[in-house]
């Protein structure tokens, strides 16, 4: 049968199964209906378009027509059953059936018409389900322009094992921003690439013309060649499509393609013209950098040492990616020996961990070690540590009296000269310090020996004295 004769017996197929369904209830046949989940489906240009059924028998969902340049029959579709059509795909150089069906009874889909341009054009199509040459529901399916948006770097623990993650969701709950686009040696470069539109030839890109996803070390030595390698390099199993928000995420561990410490990369996605879904003059690019850095971790502390007491708040920062687990002991090799941990630490998105230890039985003043351990047993960083001494307070009192005396005195003069009399009185504020009075005694005469003798002589003793004192007294007056 001539392409001609075809396109009109389906086109009198589809107007008879078109009236005979306006005399039916919409989605019942019999008590067996078939029906989209939704009428009206979106996509772009260049992706996977995902179209859901539900039908009580087998069912016939036609995808496109005679007149949208573009029609697809899948047969045998029933209960819920959602194909995939890969707009990408639709051209001329499709050469199987498997490649624009990604999803659904692959084995009984029915090309009536190719798209003669390449990938489908952004427009309306049409698309209906039919049981038994009567159509069950309609409905329209729109392919947009697609875009180029950008690229994001994310990081992932290298102890996540790749093989227990299989969907969007865990690689979501695994990934983090880094700070400033730093990932550790060890740890694993996340791209996350937003562009719509490659769905279609995500899992090809070796084999498809006109997109390169190119990795290109920045900072070499001069007179060396720099590192570089491509998306041909990352297996399909490491690549994560977000068709919802239009983001494809590809996982690189940085320990392969020859990627070492403190090298920096630029990441280029780009689309040319001599790919189907640009025009040859057009051309769109996206990228963004990460650098590798070595496999570090620090406790926050000021001096010599980390000074605890009692329960104590134990914080740090590190190159690990987010989310990886580092352990955290402190620890005494003596007699007054004492073992903290180890205790299991999560590195926070900022980079940073802390984790709360209880020194309140260890004595005052006791030096110790903190280790740290990486979670691949790598990382081993110890640092100094005290339990801080007893404070000793000490109090002294003085008591500080001050006297001050002040005395006012009057002195009044009065000379006399011939023929002139001259007075000169003067009033002194004088301020002095109070001074013991000596008197002299009186002198020394018998009546005072007799009266009682002078002290600390006998009473024979004193007359002598006083013969003596009489004797220098008569040779004085010679």
């Amino acid at each position: 049968m001539s392409s001609s004769r075809l396109t009109v017996v389906a086109t009198l197929m589809l107007v008879v199964a078109f009236a005979a369904g306006t005399l039916l209830t919409p989605g019942v046949v019999e008590g067996k209906g078939a029906s989209f989940t939704k009428s009206v489906v979106n996509e772009e240009r260049g992706d996977i378009l995902y179209i859901t059924v539900r039908s009580g028998k087998k069912a016939t969902v036609n995808i496109g027509g005679p007149g949208n340049g573009f029609w697809v029959q899948v047969e045998g579709v029933k209960g819920k059953t959602t194909i995939g059509l890969n707009t990408y795909e639709t051209g001329a150089k499709v050469k199987n059936k498997s490649s624009l069906v990604v999803s659904g009874p692959e084995k009984k889909v029915h090309v009536h018409r190719w798209s003669q341009v390449g990938p489908l054009d952004p427009n309306t199509y049409d698309m209906n389900v039919t049981v038994d040459g009567f159509e069950e529901d309609k409905g329209w399916f729109t392919i947009k322009e697609r875009h180029t948006n950008g690229a994001k770097t994310f990081v992932m623990p290298s102890t996540v094992d790749l093989d227990n993650v299989d969907t969007l969701d865990e690689l979501k709950k695994r990934i983090v921003q880094p700070k400033d686009n730093r990932i550790a040696h060890e740890d694993r470069f996340v791209l996350a690439l937003n562009a719509s539109g490659i769905t279609g030839f995500i899992d090809s890109f070796k084999h498809t013309e006109g997109v390169s996803l190119t990795f290109h070390e920045t900072n070499t030595e001069p007179n060396t060649t720099p590192n570089e390698f491509h998306a041909d390099d990352i297996a399909s199993d490491r690549t994560f499509v977000d068709e919802e928000n239009d983001i494809t995420y590809f996982v690189v561990d940085t320990t392969d393609h020859n990627i070492e410490p403190n090298d920096r990369y630029n990441v280029t996605f780009a689309l040319s013209g001599s790919n189907p879904l640009l025009r040859p003059d057009e051309k769109e690019t996206a990228t963004t950098t990460f650098q590798v850095v070595e496999r570090k971790a620090v406790l926050d502390y000021v001096g010599d040492s980390v000074v605890v007491n009692g329960k104590t708040e134990i914080t740090g920062s590190t190159s690990l990616a987010p989310g990886s687990k580092i352990r955290l002991t402190a620890y005494k090799n003596q007699k007054n020996r004492f073992y903290k941990g180890p205790k299991e630490v999560t590195v926070k998105a900022n980079h940073t961990f802390s984790t709360t230890v209880d020194f309140s039985d260890v004595p005052r003043g006791t030096e110790f070690t903190f280790k740290l351990v990486g979670p691949n047993k790598d990382l081993k960083k110890t640092v100094r540590g005290v339990v801080a001494p007893q404070r000793q307070t000490t109090t002294t009192t003085t008591t500080t009296t001050t006297t001050t005396t002040t005395t006012n005195t009057t002195t009044t003069t009065n000379t006399t000269t011939t023929n002139t009399t001259t007075t000169n009185t003067t009033t002194t504020n004088t301020t002095t310090t109070p001074t013991t009075r000596i008197s002299t005694p009186d002198p020394i005469t018998p009546q005072t020996v007799s009266n009682g003798g002078l002290p600390g002589f006998e009473a024979t003793t004193a007359v002598v004295a006083l013969l003596a004192a009489a004797l220098l007294a008569v040779r004085r007056s010679e």
